[in-house]
């Protein structure tokens, strides 16, 4: 019950995060850029804790783990199989809160007229053909 908790709220957080992004965008494949950014706090410390555990790395990067609010489920299958039960706990009261603050980001932005200007776009120039 507490993997699945914390799958649903990081499941969570993500999509918040994405939809959040996903305003910023001009078109599909902007966002598909945008979305791609998401991917690196996903796949980096999945394959950090794949193959290390985390109680034996640095503390700066645990600290990074931790914060990463995308790593507690791997860290909460890892962790419950030994019988503690804090650190999922704790990842579940963070993504919790990180979720209900990017909703509230998410909120305000909708609710202002930023929703039709705010616009994310690269600095390279396309060129044009005569």
């Amino acid at each position: 019950m507490i993997l699945a908790t914390s799958l649903f709220l990081s499941l969570m957080s993500l999509l918040a995060l994405s939809l959040l992004l996903g305003a910023y965008a001009q078109d599909v494949r902007s966002a598909q850029s945008l979305f791609g950014l998401i991917s690196i706090p996903i796949f980096v410390p999945a394959f950090v804790l794949m193959y290390a555990d985390i109680s034996l790395l640095p503390l700066g990067l645990q600290i990074i783990l931790y914060a990463i609010p995308f790593s507690y489920p791997m860290i909460t299958a890892r962790v419950v199989l030994l019988g503690n039960y804090f650190v999922p706990l704790l990842g579940i009261f963070y993504n919790a809160a990180f979720t209900a603050l990017v909703l509230l980001i998410a909120t305000k932005f909708f609710s202002s007229e930023k929703v039709v200007t705010a616009r994310i776009t690269s600095k390279r120039k396309r060129a044009e053909t005569a």
